[in-house]
């Protein structure tokens, strides 16, 4: 004979911890996590995450497979958090480039997750100034950042936003440097605008130029490579011949 049920027991299981990057730059990538709803729980909470373990690993470009034979990613980081951590910056990385990240967690009982991976890349990097039109006081230039070359195959997970994530730019600074004098002068420009003209230059003089983007964020990413270009050398008047009139 069989004897009578028990009372019936309820229970949920663990909602998954959720990692994305909640910020990127050219230079660097802030990684967030969290389990479910809950923001870094009581560590005698089912919910905490007693430790979570990152590992960051830089994808070789195109260059390196073709020149240096560089198939495998190379490791640059790995870091481990208890529960007291929700979240983490990723500096000194390369601009524009392909970077793959693996995590996993530990819960209460011991137990490790599986590894899991996502893709992200890192904003291109400005490109050094194009001159337009240099006269004896002014020069004229334009910028960008530098395009994309990298691509994903087909299917592949790059958990940025479909690739968008802080692409915009928010402001530019404009710097130029006078080589003779050392003298340095900056001036800020609203990120929709791509040219400018400095004017009030030395005639045949020569300045160093570049440029730098302000993410929106309100994170400044490095400098553009420095252009050098010189202002025309001032007109004088020449007299061919002279005559009695």
């Amino acid at each position: 004979d069989y004897g009578l049920w028990c009372p019936e027991v309820r229970f949920l299981t663990l909602n998954d911890v959720k990692v994305w990057i909640s910020e990127i730059g050219e230079d660097y990538a802030a990684i967030k996590w969290q389990r479910g709803d809950v923001v870094m729980p009581a560590d005698t909470s089912d919910e905490c995450i007693p430790e979570f373990l990152m590992s960051l690993e830089l994808e070789p470009d195109q260059r390196e497979r073709d020149i240096e034979n560089a198939l495998k990613p190379k490791k640059v980081a790995e870091q481990r958090f208890d529960n007291h951590h929700d979240n983490f910056k990723f500096k000194s990385l390369r601009p524009g480039r392909a970077y793959r990240l693996y995590y996993r967690h530990r819960n209460r009982l011991g137990d490790w997750a599986d590894w899991k991976d996502f893709r992200f890349l890192t904003l291109s990097p400005v490109a050094q100034v194009e001159v337009t039109c240099v006269g004896q006081d002014f020069i004229h230039f334009s910028w960008a950042r530098e395009e994309e070359s990298i691509r994903f195959a087909e299917g592949t997970r790059i958990q940025q936003d479909e690739g968008n994530l802080g692409r915009e730019v928010a402001a530019w600074q404009v710097m130029a440097t006078d080589c003779h004098t050392k003298e340095f002068t900056s001036m800020d420009l609203p990120g929709d605008e791509s040219l400018t003209k400095l004017v009030s230059l030395i005639p045949n003089r020569e300045y160093c130029i570049c440029v730098k983007a302000m993410t929106k964020y309100g994170e400044w990413g490095p400098p553009s490579v420095e252009r050098y270009i010189s202002t025309l050398p001032p007109l004088f008047p020449r007299v061919d011949a002279q005559g009695e009139n």
